[in-house]
């Protein structure tokens, strides 16, 4: 299967989850998972995000871009395997495979729908800019709230309480590289 038919796959296999957020359609798709598939799909949105950053930002350079896009491929692979290796701890027994997969199917559109309505309230002025600083909120609950629903699914993490343990120690790790990242001048998620 080309790669093309691959990404229209995984499109469609997005908006379904996004439709349908609950355990089962997260092991659903879970079964039906490839590195390969996840990898090229990360990347295309790493890209994407990259582009729309620098388009909010008002430029880059060609260093600014492959730095940016290899921050972004890092810090998904770092939240899914965060989410892993802590869901894990708490007898989950999915694999890696599994949950890059089905957490590439919500984190790439929440992630560009996110960079999209910044660089939409950038473009128009329309939106305060105290309004824009609610953007970031939105996607860390989107991302919690679609993680949640993949560790249950997927590791089969059970309780509710392990699960949600599982997605805050993960969105913290990532919220403090994001910290980091943009203290070093890469513009992390924002």
């Amino acid at each position: 299967m080309n790669a093309q038919v691959r990404i229209t796959r995984m499109l469609r296999q997005s908006g379904d989850l996004l439709a349908h957020p609950n355990p089962q359609t997260f092991s659903y798709y879970g079964s039906r998972a490839s590195d390969s598939d996840a990898l090229t799909y990360v990347a295309i949105a790493a890209f994407l995000q990259t582009i729309l950053g620098f388009a909010i930002a008002g430029g880059g350079d060609a260093f600014g871009l492959l730095y940016s896009v290899i921050n972004h491929l890092f810090e998904f692979y770092i939240f899914a395997g965060v989410t892993y290796f802590v869901g894990k701890q708490f007898a989950g027994i999915g694999n890696f495979e599994e949950v890059t997969y089905t957490f590439a199917l919500f984190y790439v559109p929440i992630v560009l729908i996110s960079y999209l309505l910044l660089l939409l309230a950038v473009l128009t002025n329309v939106v305060p800019v105290a309004l824009i600083s609610v953007i970031p909120f939105l996607q860390l609950a989107a991302l919690a709230f679609y993680a949640f629903q993949g560790v249950q699914g997927v590791l089969r993490v059970r309780r509710k309480r392990d699960a949600a343990l599982t997605v805050g120690i993960a969105l913290i790790v990532i919220w403090v590289l994001e910290q980091v990242f943009r203290s070093i001048g890469s513009g992390g998620i924002y």
